[in-house]
């Protein structure tokens, strides 16, 4: 102490705790307890959270972009893409796969997906991008273990794995990740 007046640290000091085990205030206690340093410190938390989202959010545009361009090649399969529509209960043997829900716990489609997005749901989650990647990851996990290898809802499945992969490389490329 020189000069009467608190301890000055130097930064190993801080990175090991204070000599003598005492908390360590960086900043006097008046201003770590006012309202400015609370508010200011929420906000530019809020902030970080915010740019988050939205980065997470134009990743998801561009991902679906890109499924949503093969969506529209694949339709050529008989003029039915086995993707778009949700399968339920209620229309499975419809849509010709009545045991559906036998082997499949959680179904996904592109439109569900598509509607996910319209209406917020993946801005509402902690981590929207996990969440889309999630949706893409269970509708080719669900074709890959509804159908046989060969069956061409099977050789879909691939093809989104195959444009979903791409579209996460150019998404790391893109954030530096």
């Amino acid at each position: 102490k020189e000069g009467g007046g608190a301890p000055r640290l130097s930064l190993l000091d801080v990175v090991r705790g204070h000599k003598q085990d005492r908390p360590i205030e960086l900043l006097p206690p008046e201003v770590l307890q006012s309202d400015a340093f609370k508010l200011n410190a929420l906000n530019s938390n809020e902030t970080a959270a915010a740019k988050q989202k939205k980065m997470d959010m134009e990743d998801i545009v561009v991902g679906y972009k890109a499924l949503d361009g093969w969506k529209n090649e694949a339709e050529g399969w008989n003029g039915y893409n086995p993707f778009i529509e949700l399968i339920t209960p209620e229309n499975a043997e419809k849509l010709g796969v009545p045991t559906y829900f036998q082997i499949i716990n959680k179904s996904m489609s592109l439109d569900e997906i598509k509607r996910k997005y319209k209406e917020k749901e993946y801005l509402a989650c902690a981590q929207p991008y996990a969440e889309f990647k999630r949706d893409v990851e269970l509708i080719v996990s669900n074709a890959k273990e509804f159908n046989i290898e060969g069956d061409p809802v099977y050789g879909f499945a691939k093809e989104i794995e195959k444009i979903f992969k791409k579209s996460e490389k150019e998404r790391k490329k893109r954030r530096n990740l």
